[in-house]
């Protein structure tokens, strides 16, 4: 099966989001695991036989994540147990996140007729709200990645070029960048959005702007295939898959310092106060994948799952564990981190 990652077809169209993935080579970095004489721990498969599970979040009872060919919203307690479906019917949905009362999700078109949108639905399930479509008069493209403040559901739209926000309750659309080139990921901190943008073909940069939009701040250029993006107080923390590293720069700007090199194309990311978490999705030279972790502050790569061909995309920690996706695989886990 070829990588949800990689491309959509639409209508006779082959539209590259994903390119630069099938241009990384593989690699190895340097890399630790348990120490001598101890088995690392084994992951955890909360839910198998999915169909391609994509973006995961996780809170404080249940691990949430799409599924882009089932087609469905699903939720199980992050102890496991049973899958709840807490929507379905849904066209080809990808990125997800959560608060402590809805999931939010981005679904990208899927025929040449269909336009992208933007959906919650209450974390127990229940009626499916539109914040964001063609019924609403704001019809999208390729809504990707996408993040939450106390207020609103910020996203980027990756062949609208746009980077875009909304009330969760919904209401005016507001378009805070109008200037991008395939925009990937996104992050907010209380002040602004981060996000990245990665043209195929071209160098992709990290932008910062108002989270009520202004000047738009280049944190980081001349990237080829930069990706998943999260930020701290101090930090912008991404992820550039065709040169295959971790890196951040300060969230006011100044010099990228590269945490971890020669990954096998690192895709999501997660931070937590000491580490920084990725998934490896791996390419079509080399499938290998893996869930990896480094400091902060830079120091040993640790591998905490290899994925020979299971292709992990979607990554999520919380407080004891790293939760991750794997599109190829069909499966949602857990790692004690």
């Amino acid at each position: 099966m070829k990588k949800l990652a990689r491309y959509f077809q639409v209508g006779a169209i082959a539209v590259m989001i994903g390119l630069f993935l099938t241009a990384c080579g593989g690699g190895g970095s340097s890399s630790t695991s348990a120490p001598a004489g101890t088995a690392p721990p084994e992951p955890t498969v909360l839910a198998s036989g999915r169909l391609t599970p994509m973006g995961i979040a996780v809170d404080s009872t249940s691990v949430y994540w799409s599924e882009a060919n089932g087609g469905t919203i699903n939720k199980i307690p992050i102890g496991g147990g049973t899958v709840t479906t807490l929507a379905s019917g849904l066209k080809t949905p990808m990125d997800i996140a959560v608060d402590s009362t809805s999931v939010y999700w981005g679904e990208w078109v899927s025929t040449a007729a269909d336009a992208g949108v933007l959906k919650k639905v209450g974390i127990n399930g229940g009626t499916v709200t539109i914040l964001a479509g063609p019924t609403l008069g704001t019809g999208l493209n390729y809504p990707a990645y996408i993040a939450l403040d106390a207020d609103n559901v910020y996203w980027v739209d990756s062949t609208g070029v746009s980077l875009l926000k909304i009330a969760k309750d919904g209401g005016t659309l507001v378009k805070l960048d109008t200037s991008l080139v395939e925009p990937i990921g996104v992050a907010v901190d209380s002040t602004s959005v981060y996000y990245t943008e990665a043209p195929g073909g071209g160098t992709g940069s990290i932008r910062k702007i108002g989270k009520n939009g202004g000047a738009v701040t280049t944190l980081a250029s001349g990237l080829v295939g930069p990706w998943g993006v999260a930020v701290d107080s101090t930090n912008v923390y991404f992820s550039v898959t065709n040169t295959g590293t971790i890196n951040k720069v300060p969230i006011n700007g100044g010099a990228v310092t590269t945490l971890a090199s020669g990954l096998n194309s690192p895709l999501g990311i997660a931070i937590d106060s000491t580490n920084v978490y990725w998934a490896e999705n791996g390419n079509e030279a080399n499938p290998a994948g893996a869930i990896k972790m480094v400091p902060i502050n830079g120091g040993a790569v640790t591998v905490l799952a290899s994925s020979p061909t299971g292709a992990p995309i979607g990554i999520a920690v919380d407080s004891t564990n790293v939760y991750w996706t794997e599109e190829n695989g069909g499966t949602v886990n857990q790692m004690p981190k």
